[in-house]
């Protein structure tokens, strides 16, 4: 499969604090959205776009997904009424604001790496 460079824009709050979560699990930046958008995926929830100042600037998160998540990430967008890149950020957003990490990422049998 292939993957797509993306570059999202978060608060600057949010694009501190996940690599350190990413980090805490295990994977990286992109395999952590990933896992996040799924589990929304699995499980809806309501959800709102991160209230900020209009004078705070986003910034730049890298990331890179395969080409499925793209598209269950703009279905998940329309669905919610919001951009894909609002949701991301609200639900990164409410990832950070739980004192613990709320993915469990369960390995491939036979296999060390966590299968997202």
């Amino acid at each position: 499969m292939s993957t797509r460079k993306n570059s999202l824009r978060v608060l600057p709050s949010i694009a501190e604090r996940i690599p350190e979560r990413a980090s805490q699990l295990g994977v990286t930046v992109s395999g952590l959205i990933a896992a996040i958008v799924w589990n929304h995926a699995q499980a809806p929830c309501v959800i709102a776009a991160e209230a900020s100042p209009p004078s705070l600037a986003r910034v730049n998160l890298p990331c890179s997904w395969r080409r499925g998540m793209r598209a269950m990430l703009l279905r998940l967008a329309r669905d919610a009424g919001l951009t894909p890149n609002a949701l991301v950020e609200a639900l990164l957003a409410r990832e950070l604001r739980s004192p613990e990490p709320t993915l469990t990422l369960l390995p491939r049998r036979g296999s060390v790496k966590p299968r997202l």
